[in-house]
């Protein structure tokens, strides 16, 4: 989908919300204030100039002993409704879907073939979070991911480069190929076909292909306007001990030559929502659209070289579940 049928889509949603909002929101453009229930609403309208007669003539189910005038009902009827309110939650709950749109749509979004796959930094998420980033940015964390790697401390964590992607993705299933049942992360027990979280067995590994395959799908990927020094630091790419050894200098020209895999941002440091880009590719803009896509073509540059099965072998766990996607639905395409 193309960022100008999002925007039309949004923009197609707000107008039917504001629709709903126009007639709570007339009462504020004519009185200076919005009625919250009926008592405030007389008070600004004044008393509405309604005749009631004491005629019981009106029908009712009620046996003749126990009806009264229309008079005192409509009384006994406005008494019990003016403390009513006018709005309820629903109108909240739309302005809340209302702002959460407009927040999603301010967000820039690029096809990810248009732009530099060498130096670019980028960050995957789950969806439900791209509200709370349009207004907050990146917030550090020591998710799921970072507790598997003995995180210590709050950072949000970058790749760099279109490969940077494809080895995080490669390194995510390997790392949960190697897990135990019982040490899946809780975040990603939703994604997994498993009801007993107790078990010590490994898990197995189409489940993880399969676990994979929706978590990936319910994340999108942002490019990040990253820059070293002030969102993070050379330094922190390398191990402590390591580290000692070298200068500032010389951990620099390593970390260009060899960019790792994952880029750790300064510790407690948010990165804004306006070092940010929605990435997108012709077929959809979840980060299984992103890494299919950029395997792909990594696929396709080292075939003209001749280095396909170098690939492969370097990106076996990524390549093995792509693998297992396409005979998958090869077989459920023979079956029907």
């Amino acid at each position: 989908m193309s960022k100008n049928e999002i925007i039309k889509i949004n923009s197609e949603m707000l107008n039917k919300m504001q629709v709903l909002r126009r007639g709570a929101r007339s009462n504020v453009y004519k009185f200076g204030v919005a009625p919250q229930n009926l008592k405030q609403m007389s008070k600004l309208v004044g008393k509405p100039e309604i005749e009631t007669t004491n005629d019981t003539n009106i029908p009712t189910f009620l046996p003749p002993n126990q009806q009264v005038s229309t008079s005192i009902l409509g009384k006994q009827v406005l008494e019990e409704m003016s403390n009513t309110p006018l709005t309820d939650e629903t109108e909240n709950e739309i302005e809340s879907q209302e702002l959460e749109l407009q927040q999603q749509s301010s967000l820039e979004q690029v096809d990810i073939s248009g732009i530099d796959l060498n130096s670019s930094y980028f960050h995957f998420t789950r969806r439900d979070n791209l509200g709370r980033i349009s207004r907050e940015g990146l917030k550090p964390q020591i998710g799921g991911a970072s507790k598997m790697k003995n995180e210590e401390q709050s950072r949000v964590y970058l790749s760099r480069g279109g490969k940077g992607i494809i080895e995080i993705k490669n390194s995510f299933i390997h790392e949960f190929k190697k897990l135990k049942v019982c040490d899946i992360p809780e975040e990603y027990r939703r994604y997994f076909d498993i009801k007993d979280y107790s078990s010590q067995e490994q898990v197995d590994e189409k489940k993880v292909y399969d676990a994979m395959e929706k978590r990936f799908k319910d994340e999108i990927y942002f490019q990040v306007n990253a820059k070293e020094g002030e969102d993070f630091l050379i330094e922190d790419q390398y191990d402590s001990v390591f580290s000692e050894d070298f200068s500032k200098e010389s951990l620099k020209e390593m970390f260009e030559q060899h960019p790792e895999r994952d880029i750790k941002g300064k510790a407690n440091h948010t990165i804004r929502p306006e070092q940010l880009t929605r990435l997108s590719t012709q077929k959809g803009d979840t980060a299984f659209d992103i890494v299919n896509y950029l395997y792909n073509r990594l696929l396709e540059n080292a075939k003209k070289v001749g280095k396909e099965d170098s690939v492969k072998l370097v990106n076996s766990d990524l390549n093995s579940f792509f693998e297992y996607i396409k005979h998958r639905e090869i077989d459920v395409g023979e079956r029907f």
